[in-house]
């Protein structure tokens, strides 16, 4: 199921308002069957922002000696990625009697994963930069990561 542009909209708004700690965002999720099966559609969205992040991390000479073998294991990691942790959820929430909360948890948890996303990239840009002292960068690079834990 493909989401209209609306859904998109709302979904990422909330998942905007989540990162910031507001619990307001949950409001904006689509949180049925249909909402989860259209949450996986945010895969596609944060999809090309992936893959520059991925191609910042690594440099000019592992890129050309090795580009399809990065293709296929990202490629493989991503979808991974994607379908392992709900697979997994969905059966640890029927033996915790929460199946009902189930689909509500995954589109949060999917559509959460777009400003994660984001963050991500802007902070691996800075780095790429070079715009601040290594130390900086590295203590940056670690309180976005405690945050995204904390989220």
């Amino acid at each position: 199921m493909i989401p209209n542009a609306g859904h998109v909209i709302a979904a990422l708004t909330g998942a905007f308002r989540l990162l910031r700690f507001d619990a307001s965002g949950f409001s904006f999720f689509e949180r049925t069957i249909g909402g989860f099966w259209r949450s996986f559609f945010c895969a596609a969205i944060i999809l090309p922002p992936y893959v520059l992040l991925i191609t910042l991390r690594m440099d000019d000479a592992e890129i050309g000696n090795s580009f399809l073998r990065i293709v296929l294991v990202e490629g493989i990691a991503y979808a991974i990625g994607w379908t392992a942790f709900p697979l997994a959820l969905a059966y640890l929430s029927d033996v915790l009697d929460r199946a009902a909360q189930y689909p509500g948890y995954i589109v949060a948890y999917n559509w959460g994963s777009a400003p994660q996303v984001v963050l991500m990239l802007i902070v691996a840009l800075l780095r790429t930069a070079d715009a601040l002292p290594q130390a900086a960068q590295t203590g940056m690079h670690l309180g976005m990561m405690l945050y995204l834990m904390a989220v």
